[in-house]
């Protein structure tokens, strides 16, 4: 199966024109652009880890590993909607879900690039249509890896 990758990517959201002002992250989004090509298979997602949205200890400065969980499902279920023509208004859901961080990753004050290796496993069909969708994931930041994901993606009609 195909392999894609993710650029995360921590920094500020605001514009240019935006009074500076020191800022460890960005306040929200997780997914902000993707490409895909050369083929089906290669997919690009550019991925924003929010400082605010931190569920353990807000006083250090380092990532939440639920940040990096949040962006891989976000990044699962864009490549279910965009490479396996899963409908948007069918409902996707992780049958199975597992996060293994590898290293800590400090919060920048710029923007730092992070890849987010994506490979598709196994795919099955049902009835014709496809049902379930098996990755895995690596973060990393072209030095060190940091997390390992996978997941078993799976949709249902809204029927």
């Amino acid at each position: 199966m195909g392999v894609s990758t993710a650029e995360i990517v921590s920094g500020r959201t605001e514009s240019d024109s935006a009074p500076a002002r020191p800022s460890t992250g960005c306040r929200r989004g997780f997914l902000t652009d993707y490409s895909i090509g050369p083929g089906p298979a290669y997919v690009v997602v550019v991925v924003q880890l929010p400082f605010s949205h931190r569920v353990f200890d807000v006083s250090n400065d380092e990532y939440d590993p639920l940040g990096v969980a949040e962006a891989f499902h976000h990044t699962v279920v864009l490549r279910c909607h965009t490479n396996y023509d899963i409908p948007l208004h069918y409902r996707s859901f992780m049958e199975k879900f597992s996060l293994e961080v590898l290293d800590t990753l400090r919060m920048q004050s710029r923007a730092a690039p992070l890849t987010f290796d994506v490979e598709v496993n196994d795919v099955t069909h049902r009835h014709g249509a496809v049902s379930d969708i098996d990755f895995s994931g690596m973060l990393t930041n072209n030095v060190r890896d940091i997390a390992r994901c996978s997941a078993l993606a799976q949709g249902e009609s809204g029927r």
